[in-house]
């Protein structure tokens, strides 16, 4: 009889030989003149799996267990009715703030922690610190008429070492701008693109607002934006200059959505627009497209730098060709100058289009171009690139 080849980890020997019996006369008889050989494979879960190996075959059962791999979870929309009731499935994943907060979502509890660590469980709509779990906090979701029915809000209070204190939690579905509960429908610029939550700690009832709530802002992991699924959709979509949209200078993307029409200006027919950063903004009409980056650019970018003026240059695009710059002289619209309302703006990672003119916002910058020409830019406070046919 041929001797057995030795596994020398305990562990590895325990279980082949738990495999091995399993596999009952057969193994038994073919041992007499058959190598067999228990053979390990690292799986996603990093435990080793054995696969009995007769004359260079798997057996049935290793085939099968090979053959079955586990179906990734399926994001499902976020649903208000079932957060409402304490059923967060439509949240599960992993939710991650600019602020370094995040919300590790599972069907029944909601994992809060904040950039210094663990904060707080929330189950049922009952929120319970994890620092201090005899502090008990009233509260859950409640009616807000700026919310509407279509985002719903979550707040608790209590008297934390005689100083009340609490929190808040908001969710905002695909679509749904991100409008700030109590703060009389103030939105805080985002990408309605796909869902987002506001959670704020410890200072979510009115009091301790923080001046900017974009960094309490959470996206899921994994999520992508309407631009960012186009882009992988049409694989023959390439950014024509680094940090543009990847299906610029082409047609309208089909997810593109309408800038409205303002006002009129000089007598012209005006739409504005800026960036969340309001750093960065647009005049649209008849003629065509001007914008300019507030902050300016460096002299080299421009030859008649003019310093009263920081730099600042108008980029323009109209339908007969590529961009062309000019000097910055009259006030633009789009601030909110001339009677015109403030432009509007383009949370990032959303596209945009009004008449020819088609707008991607991202934190790369703005990209814009005519879509019958396919003329156009990407610029930012670094400068700007042209690309065109």
């Amino acid at each position: 009889m041929k001797q057995q080849k030795l596994m020398t980890g305990l562990a590895i020997l325990g279980i082949s030989a738990i495999v091995l019996s399993g596999c009952g006369s057969q193994a038994t008889t073919s041992s007499s003149s058959k190598t067999v050989e228990p053979t390990t494979s690292a799986t996603s879960t990093d435990e080793a799996t054995v696969e009995v190996v007769i004359d260079g075959e798997q057996s049935p059962e290793a085939k099968q267990s090979k053959q079955k791999t586990p179906e990734k979870p399926k994001t499902l929309p976020m649903n208000l009715n079932q957060i409402r009731e304490g059923n967060y499935e439509s949240l599960t994943g992993k939710w991650v703030s600019a602020e370094g907060g995040t919300i590790e979502a599972h069907k029944d509890v909601l994992i809060w922690d904040t950039k210094q660590g663990a904060f707080a469980k929330i189950k049922k709509g009952q929120f319970e610190l994890v620092q201090s779990v005899k502090d008990h906090f009233e509260g859950g979701p409640f009616e807000d008429s700026d919310l509407g029915n279509e985002a719903l809000a979550m707040q608790w209070v209590a008297e934390v070492d005689h100083v009340a204190m609490g929190s808040l939690v908001a969710f905002y579905p695909k679509g749904v701008a991100a409008k700030i509960p109590m703060m009389g429908g103030k939105v805080i610029p985002s990408d309605t693109s796909r869902p987002r939550i506001l959670a704020l700690p410890g200072n979510g009832v009115g009091r301790l607002m923080p001046e900017n709530f974009e960094p309490y802002l959470m996206t899921r992991e994994g999520d992508k934006t309407d631009a960012e699924q186009t882009a992988q959709q049409g694989n023959d979509c390439q950014p024509p200059v680094p940090g543009a949209y990847a299906c610029a200078g082409k047609g309208r993307p089909a997810e593109a959505q309408p800038i409205p029409t303002v006002g009129e200006s000089y007598g012209r027919t005006v739409a504005t627009l800026q960036t969340p950063s309001k750093n960065i903004g647009c005049d649209i009409d008849d003629a065509g497209v001007a914008c300019l980056v507030q902050s300016g650019w460096p002299k080299e970018i421009y030859a008649d730098y003019n310093e009263f003026q920081g730099g600042q240059v108008d980029i323009h695009l109209n339908g007969n060709g590529p961009v062309t710059l000019g000097q910055k002289s009259d006030a633009p619209d789009w601030p909110g100058f001339n009677g015109i309302p403030a432009g509007h703006i383009l949370p990032y990672g959303t596209v945009w289009y009004y008449g020819d003119y088609a707008f991607a916002s991202d934190k790369t910058g703005l990209t814009f171009w005519n879509v019958k020409t396919g003329y156009g830019a990407l610029i930012n406070r670094k400068g700007y690139q042209p690309f065109g046919r």
